[in-house]
């Protein structure tokens, strides 16, 4: 008998052991430990983003608005739809997310389009195509239907925010020089000669163009007066990937990589420094409100499966979750309504449309 109580009593405490391993174990499992959080750089760009209550997307409030993959899409001249060209083939569309009435604004098949560059009136257009002499501009109208070879020596063109007139750069050899003409390339006048290199164009006010140049291994922003006086506004030793102008002209938007992370920063003509927004993403997953005041940004956390979408006040830097996570959707670009009522989604995986009903407000 003592022999049976020995062993009953050893087979217990064994698993009495065995109860304590697993339940410890599996305590241990419930604990995020410092490798499952990731990177404390991009932790502490959203240290201050309000916790996430629930905001989930309505069937009926996100959908799709493209069929196919799209290049070059823009707000319409009312603001009120959006036009894209199809990736495939170079046709132009137009699709109203309040009623999803798609049609189509040209059926002739673009082959080797690159990118258009849309006037403010959307009715004319410089495109970009791919040659075996490099990029060729070509300016078309598409109310007379003019069309004109502008050649391939441009390496940036934008219109002004009027419409009337194109600035572009024109490089040669170790120099370059930035000219304005009116669309179609006639007119032409020479602004100035420059010996920076990789000019990207804006033309954020009629009274200035704004140029990113590369400067040794960071980016430098310039304003440009239409007599050729100059103006250094950003100075950065890092790279910036993208320039977002308000659409006043008064305040960029634009991104940075710190320690592997992307930074956004603002900064208004009208004061010395940049301003951190604190919040990590890229400019070109942001786009203006109306008000020159507020941003709607993507934002993706670590290892999550899709961009939340954020309304960032630049003046204050409060953020606001306008919808958690779209699953398996990542901006690419964002574009948004004249009312404020649809942001339209460029999605990076597929290049495809989609629009996400929001509410505005001021």
């Amino acid at each position: 008998m003592n022999n049976k109580h020995l062993i009953i009593l050893l087979v217990l405490a064994l698993s009495l052991a065995a109860f304590l391993i697993g339940f410890l174990v599996s305590q241990r499992s419930l604990v995020k430990q410092p490798a499952d959080i990731g990177g404390a750089g991009i932790l502490e760009k959203f240290n201050d983003i309000p916790d996430k209550n629930i905001k989930s997307i309505p069937r009926e409030d996100f959908f799709s608005l493209s069929k196919n993959a799209v290049l070059s899409p823009t707000i319409s001249k009312e603001k009120t739809a959006v036009i894209y060209h199809d990736l495939k083939n170079g046709q132009v569309f137009e699709n109203n997310p309040k009623n999803l009435v798609e049609k189509i604004i040209s059926d002739k098949p673009l082959p080797d389009l690159m990118e258009t560059i849309w006037s403010p009136n959307k009715k004319e257009v410089v495109s970009v195509f791919s040659t075996n002499k490099g990029k060729n501009f070509r300016y078309y109208n598409y109310q007379t239907n003019k069309v004109v070879d502008l050649g391939t020596s441009i390496e940036s063109l934008i219109f002004s925010p009027d419409g009337s007139r194109v600035a572009y750069f024109q490089p040669s050899g170790l120099r370059g020089a930035i000219y304005v003409s009116t669309p179609d390339g006639s007119s032409s006048k020479k602004i100035i000669e420059t010996r920076l290199s990789n000019l990207e164009l804006y033309w954020p006010s009629e009274e200035y163009i704004s140029f990113k140049a590369s400067v040794n291994d960071g980016d430098v922003v310039y304003l440009l007066s239409l007599t050729g006086n100059l103006t250094k506004l950003v100075n950065e030793t890092e790279k910036i990937n993208t320039l977002l102008w308000s659409p006043d002209g008064k305040t960029l938007l634009y991104s940075t990589k710190t320690k592997g992370f992307p930074s956004l920063f603002v900064k208004k003509i009208s004061t010395s420094s940049s301003k951190d927004l604190k919040i990590s993403t890229s400019a070109h997953k942001c786009v203006w409100s109306i008000n020159n005041k507020n941003l709607f940004c993507a934002v993706n956390q670590s290892g999550q499966e899709g961009d939340d979408i954020y309304k960032i006040n630049t003046v204050d830097g409060s953020k606001e979750l306008v919808i958690s996570y779209v699953k398996k959707v990542f901006a690419k670009q964002l574009l948004l309504t004249g009312a404020e009522d649809f942001l339209i989604i460029v999605e990076e995986t597929n290049d495809k449309l989609y629009a996400l009903k929001i509410t505005p407000k001021n």
